[in-house]
């Protein structure tokens, strides 16, 4: 799925199964979702997913979920989202005062008409904020789907999710006090949106090129973008089998990792990373991937992908894969 995170688990002990699908891409790549998924399902004799978890709202990895969501629908087990789009409040944004009176705060999609009243329009063609408030959109429409189908659902906070012991499966990543430091009580959802739009486009700039005799020196001395709050706030979780750790990190940056709990120790010798933000230099550092020291290294990215990062995973002895050079991915561990 290009820039997109879409990962199919597939969990089995003994006569049980558990599948788990992390993300869905962009709109557009729904039904090749569905139709891997499906593989998995048949295989399983599921009708749906057991578990679907949105790390983050950006576009590329939640626009293929409601079309997703629809096709299986309340044969879900649970879905894993943050409400990002209700702390942020979106109809103090927008313009129209005949808002339906619901118990949601989220407008319909017909209400979503953005104020001309003050300067906000100007930020908004200055700063390409539209990017952004697409995908805010998508995470209301997605929540409310979900709440029709009478899905179970829960937001993902680091501690509170517990599944069977078989699974494995941990949220790290985020706490409610690093959720309460990136959206704190009093918040300016304006001022946010400006701001997430403008880290937006600094970080498509990727790094040059070059050939370097210490790829970490080189990897830490590159100028890192500002990493939008969406993104900080990417759901990080780990899956435990036996002596082998699984991390998957969405798009998660530096700050989010050294915000968890013990995160020395948390981190240290991870078995298979999935890196985080498709390969960005902006989200990960020289000490991070030291403490990791992944066995194997995976990215899913195409245009994010900086070699610097490839290079520093390479240096700890990872082997490192991308979807950019490989196409799907497949993983089979006993």
């Amino acid at each position: 799925v290009k820039d997109g995170d879409a990962i199919i688990v597939h969990l089995s002990k003994e006569e049980k199964d558990f599948v788990i699908l992390i993300d869905g891409g962009h709109s557009c790549d729904a039904d090749l979702i569905i139709a891997e998924l499906n593989t998995f399902l048949i295989e399983t004799n599921k009708n749906a997913p057991d578990l679907i978890l949105c790390t983050h709202y950006d576009s590329d990895h939640i626009g293929g979920l409601q079309k997703i969501i629809q096709h299986f629908n309340n044969k879900i087990g649970l879905v894993l989202i943050h409400r990002t789009s209700q702390i942020l409040n979106i109809p103090t944004l927008f313009s129209n005062p005949k808002l339906k009176k619901t118990n949601s705060i989220l407008p319909s999609e017909s209400d979503l008409q953005l104020s001309n009243s003050d300067d906000f329009m100007d930020l908004r063609k200055d700063v390409g904020i539209d990017t952004v408030l697409e995908s805010i959109k998508q995470e209301i429409k997605l929540i409310e789907l979900i709440d029709n189908l009478d899905i179970k659902c829960k937001e993902p906070i680091a501690g509170i999710i517990k599944f069977d012991d078989w699974i494995g499966l941990e949220i790290i990543s985020p706490t409610f006090d690093y959720y309460n430091k990136l959206f704190p009580k009093h918040f300016n959802s304006k001022e946010f949106l400006i701001t997430e739009s403008i880290e937006l486009k600094e970080d498509y700039k990727i790094a040059e090129e070059k050939t370097v005799l210490n790829p970490f020196e080189y990897l830490d001395s590159l100028k890192k973008a500002n990493i939008t709050v969406a993104n900080l706030n990417s759901v990080i979780f780990k899956i435990v089998l036996g002596d082998k750790t699984f991390l998957f990190t969405g798009d998660a940056g530096i700050d989010s990792f050294i915000n968890i709990p013990n995160y020395q120790e948390v981190l240290k010798d991870i078995f298979w990373l999935k890196a985080p933000h498709h390969g960005s230099r902006n989200n990960i550092n020289s000490t991070l991937i030291k403490l990791m020291s992944p066995k194997i290294s995976v990215i899913s990215g195409d245009k994010y992908i900086d070699s610097a990062v490839i290079d520093c995973f390479k240096h700890c002895g990872a082997v490192v894969a991308s979807t950019k050079e490989n196409g799907n991915l497949f993983y089979i561990f006993d």
